[in-house]
């Protein structure tokens, strides 16, 4: 395996959109990600032990081809282990025999897997300018909702939306069979996203993302400090606003992901500007944007919010909610980083981390991935035996613990798990030569993990060698046995 040893001036870019309005996590070319979208589906790859390292085994593998450009963003497994993938597309993608036409600048995709490894079905939904999907979940009785975002008008089946500015937030709920069931927005005049997406226990939609001035969320009205805000909301089953709230500064805040306990609480992360509100809790940053944990009644109130602060950037990517009370988070840092009492230091620009914090919003512990370029952990899930999985993006050499990686190229993606206490168990990696970026992570019901985002050239992944055309938009999907303890 051969490290990429090009080293130009690390950065972070957050704060830079792409056309879809969506902010690039990693400081890459958008050019770059023209190669396709992927997911794959891993397994606990590595025992405690560098020594006994597991390769996975693959099961199947599944992969469209396109014209244009394509991002997977968000992916969920149901209970028989169909996997849903949402993301964006530009001109043209194909799944199996159904190929999907943009209608504008890019369409929604969202796309389902058999258990098989075989595409059983897949729909586009995009008018004349940019429209994207960024989440997808699955509730405990089976129902999938999207969210995302859109422009101008868009139609879900039978029911059109229309946006009140630049950008609205959408959230739907889609059938197995792929037939839209209802659809409904969100925003006002400015830049609204919808970048994070829950499900509680009963069956409610949270959704998280990002509004600028003044934005409705059906009765509920929000006022943005200054710049743009982070927001939370809720929505019944079937698609009613039941309350919506904002947090932040006068400069850009965002809600980066969002996780439910059994009781209706909510768990958001993601990023704020120096002086930002979260209820009666004000935040105080170090760089240009830092890393906030926060913690909502079922009721829509701030119950406390944490920050993890950096002298240039820090971003929280994921959560995920221990039963046992509190969450474990992943993002990215750079610079001199506090979590708590714990501090730390970048390599060079950005690097990975899992924390968790207490049902209180205190930094308990902070594991780190580094290298001298860019690490970034955008994923985590805790499975049923206790073992936290996350995935995320890494260049040249990463060390987790005894564990360590060397890239094939500009940036491959990994796979990671951990034990409860902070301790890397193994770590696996996959990609090709050139620009290779994971995006979304999630478990399905037998253990196995999938993970998505996209990659630029010829890429390897176990025994699997994926292809990518230029340009191309390609969804690969694959099943790995997963090694028994």
């Amino acid at each position: 395996m051969n490290p990429y040893f090009t080293s130009p001036t690390p950065r972070s870019n957050n704060r830079q959109r792409d056309a879809t309005g969506i902010k690039p996590a990693k400081a890459l070319d958008f050019n770059l990600l023209k190669g396709a979208v992927l997911a794959m589906l891993l397994s606990s790859l590595l025992v405690a032990r560098p020594s006994q390292a597991q390769s996975p085994k693959w099961q199947w593998a599944a992969q469209s081809t396109g014209s244009g450009i394509g991002q997977l963003k968000s992916l969920a497994v149901d209970a028989e282990d169909h996997s849903y993938q949402v993301g964006f597309f530009t001109e043209t993608i194909r799944f199996g025999n159904t190929t999907l036409v943009s209608h504008g600048r890019s369409d929604v995709f969202v796309a389902r897997l058999s258990a098989a490894g075989t595409w059983d079905w897949a729909v586009a939904v995009g008018g004349a300018d940019s429209d994207n999907a960024s989440g997808v979940v699955i509730d405990a009785a089976g129902r999938i909702f999207i969210s995302g975002s859109f422009s101008d008008q868009v139609h879900f089946g039978a029911v059109a939306l229309t946006s009140h500015g630049s950008m609205d937030a959408f959230v739907a709920q889609i059938s197995p069979q792929g037939t839209w069931l209802w659809a409904t927005a969100a925003g006002g005049s400015g830049l609204d996203r919808a970048c994070a997406l829950a499900a509680t226990a009963t069956g409610e939609v949270v959704v998280g993302g990002q509004f600028a001035e003044t934005a409705a969320f059906g009765l509920s009205q929000l006022v943005s400090h200054g710049g743009e805000d982070a927001f939370i909301a809720r929505l019944t089953p079937t698609g009613a606003w039941q309350w919506a709230i904002g947090a932040g500064s006068p400069e850009n805040d965002e809600t980066s992901a969002l996780a439910t306990n059994a009781a209706g609480d909510i768990y958001a992360t993601g990023y704020f500007s120096n002086g930002a509100q979260f209820g009666a809790s004000v935040l105080t940053g170090r760089g240009m944007d830092d890393a906030f944990v926060g913690k909502l009644s079922s009721g829509g109130q701030w119950q406390w919010a944490s920050a993890a602060t950096s002298t240039y950037t820090a971003y929280g990517k994921g959560i995920t909610v221990d039963p046992a009370g509190g969450v474990f988070v992943t993002g990215a840092f750079w610079g001199n980083a506090q979590f708590g009492a714990t501090q730390l230091t970048s390599s060079s620009s950005d690097d990975g981390f899992v924390a968790r914090l207490n049902d209180a919003g205190q930094w308990q512990w902070v594991a780190v991935l580094a290298s001298d370029y860019l690490e970034n952990i955008v994923g985590i899930a805790l499975d049923k035996m206790g073992k936290l999985y996350v995935a995320g993006t890494f260049s040249r050499t990463i060390h987790g613990g005894a564990f360590q990686l060397i890239s094939r190229g500009k940036q491959d993606v990994f796979v990671g798990y951990l034990d409860r206490q902070g301790s890397w168990l193994g770590l696996t990696a996959g990609g090709g030569a050139a620009a290779d970026e994971t995006q979304a992570l999630a478990l399905a019901p037998g253990g196995e993990v999938f993970v998505g985002g996209d990659f630029s050239s010829a890429a390897t992944f176990g025994a699997t060698q994926l292809q990518s055309g230029t340009p191309a938009a390609q969804v690969c999907v694959g099943r790995a046995s997963v090694p028994q303890p």
